[in-house]
Parts: C-alpha cells; sequence; structure tokens
C-alpha cells in the first residue's frame, strides 16, 4: 500500500569523521595519437591517463600527453573542480582522493594544467583548455588520485519509540516493525567527501528534502498499514545535482497494533487506571505531570474520543493503605496534539504507593444496535436499505448492552421535513412503531444511548440506517362495484389479483375496516358473503386483526385456496382520498 503523505523534518546529524583511503595506480596504457601535444583553447581538450602502479586503472599519477611524450602534472595546477573533471574525462566517475609524492625522474619539466570550469561538466573536452606552461624545476612533486565510479553509499535507519534499526550495504536484510499510531523517523546519512545537496526518499512515490551536515530525517507522526513497504535512499552532490547516486533501502514488514498504553478498572475500555507497557512489562502510572494533555493523547491512541476528565484514583484509608509497589512515572512533553503517549515522553521505574492516574475519555458507551422490522410480505432489501410497503406497519427497534446504570434510548429521524427526536425510552431494548408507512416517514433513523455519569452526560449513536417507501402495487382492491370504495375484494398476491374467499371464519367488519383505510375509503359500513356459480381459485385469509392496522396482511396471510364464494365490503367514502399522506400518524413507543 502507498503512502497517501509523508511528513518531513530536516534535523541535524553528527556524522562520524571521515574514513579516508588511498592507493596507488596502475598505469592504463594509452596509445598515444597521431600528432601529439596538447591542443590549444577551443580544441578537444588535452589527453590525460593515470600512471604509476596502483589497485586499478582509475588511481595514480596524472599525466598529461604532451609533444609525444607522457608529462606529470604540477600538484597545484588543479583545484577540487578539476579533479572532478579528470575523473570523469578517464570514465572513473567521481574524484575521492589525491595526494602528492616526488616524481619517478627527475629529469624534464613538469606540466601545468588549469581546468577553468565546474565539476557538473560532462566531460573536460565541454571546459577551456589553456596552453600547458613549465612548472619550476625546483618543485619535482607529481600529483596523483584516485577516482571510483560509484560515490560512497548512504544509510539509512528508522526510528521510533517502539523500534531503532538502521541499515547499510552491510547490513541490508533489516526488517523492522513499527507501533501503528507512533510516530517514526527514517533517517538519510551519507559519508561522502563531496558536498551533499540533496536527499531523496522513495517508497511509492518521492519526497526530497535539502542535506544539513550530510544527512536528511523524513517524519511520519502517526504510523499506519500504508506505511508497510521499502524505503530507498538516494542522495545528490553539488557538483552534479541532477544526479542521484546508490540507494540504500529498508523495509517495514508490518505495522503492529498499539498495544503499549490501557485504561483498566472501568466499566469500559475508555475509563480507568492509566497503565504502560515497557519492556515488557505492564505498570501503573502514577498520577503527575503532563495531565490534560497527556490524558488527550491516551484518549486518542485509545480510539475513545476526547478526553472528558483525569485525576487520580482516591487514596485508600490510612489502615487499608497499600504497600508500595512497582509503577511507572511518566516524563511528559506532550501538547495534546500526538497520536501515541511514548511519543512525547518516556517512563522511568518507580516504586510507590501512590495512586494511579485515572483517566476518563468521551466514548465510554456502547454503541446501540438499530433494526427495522415489518409484517409486509415478501421484503424487500433495496440497495441503499431496507423498504416498507406504504400503508404497512413497521417497528424501528433500538437494543444496547449497558454497562452504567440508568441511560435512554431515542430515535432520531432525518427526512424530507427536517429532523425529530422521539420521547426516550429508559430500557436496553425499545420499539418505535409506525402504523403505516407514509412518504413523509422515509429517511435516516439513528438509535441515540445517553447516560449521566459523574454529574456528565455522555451519549453515543448507531449507525445510520436509511428507510425507503415502497409504492411498487397496490395491495386491495374492490372491483365490480359503483365505485371504488366498494365491490369484491381482492388481493394482490405474487404479483396476480385473487379473489378473497369468504370460508374464513373470522372475517368480520374489523377486517373490512382494514380494507377501507387501506383504500383511502373512510369507514367500512358493511361486509358479506356472495356465493357465485362456480368453485374457481381464491385466496383463504388467516389473521389476528384487532382492526386498527394499517393494512390488511399487516395482521394477517393468504394461502391458494379453491372456493365458489367471495368477499364483498362497502366503505362509507364514494371515492378515494386523493392525498398520500393523510393517513400520517406519527408512531407510538413500546418498550420491553
Amino acid at each position: 500500500m502507498c503512502i497517501a503523505r509523508a511528513w518531513s523534518l530536516a534535523l541535524a546529524l553528527l556524522v562520524s569523521p571521515l574514513e579516508t583511503w588511498s592507493t596507488t595506480a596502475e598505469p592504463e596504457r594509452v596509445q598515444e595519437p597521431q600528432g601529439g601535444g596538447p591542443p590549444g583553447p577551443g580544441g578537444a581538450g588535452p589527453v590525460l591517463r593515470l600512471a604509476g602502479r596502483g589497485a586499478g586503472r582509475c588511481s595514480g599519477r596524472v599525466e598529461v600527453l604532451a609533444g609525444g611524450s607522457w608529462r606529470s602534472v604540477d600538484p597545484h595546477s588543479l583545484d577540487p573542480d578539476g579533479r572532478l573533471v579528470v575523473c570523469r574525462a578517464l570514465d572513473c566517475g567521481f574524484y575521492v582522493h589525491h595526494y602528492s609524492k616526488p616524481r619517478p625522474t627527475a629529469s624534464g619539466p613538469l606540466w601545468s594544467v588549469k581546468f577553468s570550469c565546474h565539476g557538473n561538466a560532462s566531460s573536460h573536452a565541454d571546459c577551456p583548455a589553456p596552453l600547458p606552461s613549465n612548472t619550476s624545476a625546483q618543485d619535482q612533486q607529481a600529483l596523483y588520485l584516485g577516482c571510483t565510479d560509484r560515490l560512497a553509499e548512504p544509510f539509512i535507519s528508522l526510528t521510533s519509540t517502539s523500534t531503532s534499526t538502521s541499515t547499510s550495504e552491510s547490513d541490508s536484510s533489516s526488517a523492522p516493525n513499527v507501533l501503528g499510531g507512533h510516530a517514526f523517523l527514517i533517517s538519510c546519512f551519507t559519508r561522502t567527501v563531496y558536498t551533499v545537496k540533496t536527499f531523496r526518499l522513495q517508497v511509492c512515490g518521492e519526497w526530497f528534502l535539502p542535506a544539513v551536515n550530510r544527512s536528511a530525517h523524513f517524519l511520519f507522526p502517526a504510523a499506519d498499514q500504508s506505511h508497510r513497504g521499502v524505503y530507498r535512499c538516494s542522495y545528490s552532490v553539488e557538483e552534479a545535482p541532477g544526479l542521484f547516486h546508490d540507494a540504500a533501502s529498508l523495509t517495514i514488514l508490518t505495522v503492529e497494533e498499539p498495544r503499549d498504553v490501557r485504561l483498566v478498572g472501568g466499566a469500559s475500555g475508555c475509563e480507568g487506571d492509566l497503565q504502560v507497557r515497557h519492556q515488557g512489562q505492564w505498570r501503573p502510572v502514577v498520577h503527575g505531570s503532563g495531565r490534560g494533555s497527556v490524558g488527550g493523547v491516551v484518549c486518542r491512541q485509545l480510539g475513545c474520543g476526547a478526553l472528558v476528565d483525569v485525576g487520580q484514583a482516591p487514596e485508600s484509608p490510612w489502615p487499608a493503605r497499600p504497600r508500595p509497589r512497582p509503577a511507572w512515572r511518566f516524563l511528559s512533553d506532550c501538547g495534546g496534539e500526538e497520536a501515541a503517549l511514548t511519543d512525547c515522553g518516556v517512563v522511568r521505574p518507580l516504586h510507590t504507593a501512590d495512586p494511579p492516574a485515572q483517566v476518563v475519555c468521551s466514548d465510554i458507551l456502547v454503541s446501540p444496535n438499530i433494526s427495522v422490522s415489518s409484517m409486509m410480505d415478501p421484503w424487500r432489501q433495496g440497495r441503499d436499505g431496507p423498504s416498507v410497503l406504504k400503508g404497512h406497519s413497521f417497528t424501528v427497534t433500538c437494543s444496547v448492552r449497558p454497562r452504567y446504570p440508568g441511560g435512554s434510548l431515542l430515535l432520531l429521524f432525518s427526512g424530507s421535513n427536517g429532523t425529530a427526536l422521539s420521547e426516550p425510552n429508559y430500557n436496553r431494548t425499545a420499539h418505535f412503531r409506525f402504523p403505516a408507512a407514509v412518504s413523509a416517514q422515509q429517511g435516516n433513523y439513528t438509535c441515540v444511548y445517553r447516560v449521566m455519569y459523574r454529574s456528565r452526560l455522555f451519549t453515543s449513536r448507531s449507525s445510520v440506517l436509511s428507510i425507503s417507501i415502497w409504492k411498487h402495487y397496490e395491495e386491495v382492491m374492490l372491483v365490480w362495484g359503483s365505485s371504488p370504495c366498494d365491490g369484491r375484494l381482492m388481493v394482490n398476491f405474487q404479483d396476480e389479483w385473487e379473489m378473497l374467499a369468504s370460508e374464513s371464519a373470522g372475517w368480520g367488519l374489523q377486517h373490512a375496516t382494514i380494507v377501507c383505510r387501506q383504500l383511502r375509503c373512510g369507514a367500512a359500513v358493511s361486509t358479506r358473503r356472495v356465493v357465485g356459480r362456480h368453485r374457481t381459485r381464491s385466496l383463504r385469509y388467516f389473521s389476528d386483526c384487532q382492526g386498527s392496522e394499517g393494512a390488511l396482511l399487516d395482521c394477517g396471510t393468504v394461502i391458494p385456496w379453491p372456493s365458489d364464494s367471495s368477499v364483498e365490503v362497502v366503505c362509507e367514502a364514494r371515492q378515494r382520498e386523493k392525498s398520500e399522506d393523510d393517513l400520517e400518524e406519527g408512531y407510538s413507543s413500546e418498550d420491553q
């Protein structure tokens, strides 16, 4: 996983003294070109070589071809930029060191060469080449150079409150782990003799910092799983600012869940005595410095919201006062915004009988559960949440497992007409019933749990439940009458309309009342059995209706049944009411 953002901080780092090395050179046999002699200004540059016996072709005595013979170079004629150009001209990379010593023979003049260019030239041919001149015969020293095709490999290290690891070419297999939520620092540094310009850190992206004392430090304030990966550190030098040399790598395999802070002895994990694990030991932290800022960091690290209170446990009476026990003393530099406690302080061992620090966070309450139920058949689960058939009753249930005495549950509704709260229910489970679903009840429902504790009001909320009102089809209708509000009763069963048989022994005026209410046809006037000539497929109705329900199938169900009779219902209205929401009756609260 890639890092979304890196915070960087450049700090100074003390580097150990430079380890220098020197070699004598093995001469590289360069074929003398036709004509010999160094060119003048505007030419292709002088012909160079490193002569003498050394460890390789890129170290030895600097010589220039002049007049058909090789001449040693005056040690004072090349500045640092010139030495770099010589190394590049010989395809030897970068200058490492130089020294001077007497020439093998004392005959002939030394050759003086001055390169008037900078080290970022691509080759010595890009630099003006002055004419050679003789050096005093009293100075019989020759210039020796050591070059390398690669700069010193950088070092990379990781520092955090949970681990500290460094790697180089001799130690590239280390794979540290860090604690989630804790800050960690990736440091890059090198021992090159060149002036380091910029450090680059690569891990699913690139970050750059200017070098300070050949080092740079990249700060990550809070580790999470996105910080896993391979970190590669490279650098550029002033002599070649666009070129980044080599890379040291460090792999973070896992980001462990932080388990070095906890609150114990309370009704939940978000309040209680503060304990810290250090060097494998859990010990209480005595109440002391930091206080509010320390408590705020603890609540944040535990995911328990904001700090409510911090103090110390009450002391026991003298006869029961405990003996001194192992504890931690926390030395704090916390500002309150840190992600982990040990990012802003250190612990020291202590033996004391003092009571431990106590912390209370805002999220001490568990979140309540929320669900919805309905007698609608079939029940539909939409893409954005459950759907309730219009006109049918439904019930929203809130429940919680309380850890504190008292408390109440209430239902928060947010719809097109604004936001409303129900009356609180003082039980661990509350049922909020809506007798007949209407369009205005479509929206978002949330259960809210409230408790007074330590003279403070704490609240927690459930997830949001989105309920839509389904208007897909009518469920009942009256046919073969003088208006839509009287006639034979038909029921929609599995998307097909069937007559309701009169064999249902319990059928009565209370059922007809439900039908008239559902059709928005006012009150029921009468209902009776009508006998036909032939037995046909019908529906038999089973119910326990009281007459106050909003829909016929809220309190009953139907099954296919052959019958030669049907049910007739007459309502007092002659036309169905046009308003869809005239039946809005709110809800009632039930508890258990």
